[in-house]
């Protein structure tokens, strides 16, 4: 998987991001589902705004590193560029952090990625 310069997000190819937060200590399933929901529906939000389309595809339990986690999944037209786009982003507390997982992908590579990024999820450890 390609992805731009250190710290640079590319729309027109897939990116996988791992983010690490402190601040809201380890969320648990319910939190992290409530949390990923609420993202989702703001971005569905901002898209009807704009006349342009965003649905959420599935939202579902599943895990992290062997501890429950939430995943969501969306799909939504870029309000940059207009491309099709799917977002797939799973979340869980871990250790007294909080891990959120994302891969965003133009709609047309998503699958062709999918396998490689589902093998990274299940790989993910926190010591």
């Amino acid at each position: 998987m390609c992805c731009g310069e250190q710290g640079e997000f590319t729309a027109d190819r897939p990116n996988f991001n791992v983010e690490v937060s402190e601040e809201r200590g380890a969320m648990s399933q319910g939190s992290a589902r409530a949390y990923l929901e609420e993202r989702a529906f703001e971005l569905v939000t901002a898209t009807l705004e704009n006349n342009e389309q965003a649905e959420v595809t599935q939202s579902a339990p599943t895990t992290l590193a062997g501890q429950p986690a939430w995943m969501i999944e969306m799909r939504y037209t870029s309000l940059l560029d207009g491309s099709d786009n799917v977002q797939m982003q799973v979340m869980a507390g871990l250790a007294g952090r909080t891990y959120l997982l994302s891969y965003s992908s133009p709609a047309d590579l998503y699958d062709e990625y999918l396998p490689e990024v589902q093998n990274m999820i299940n790989s993910f450890r926190v010591e």
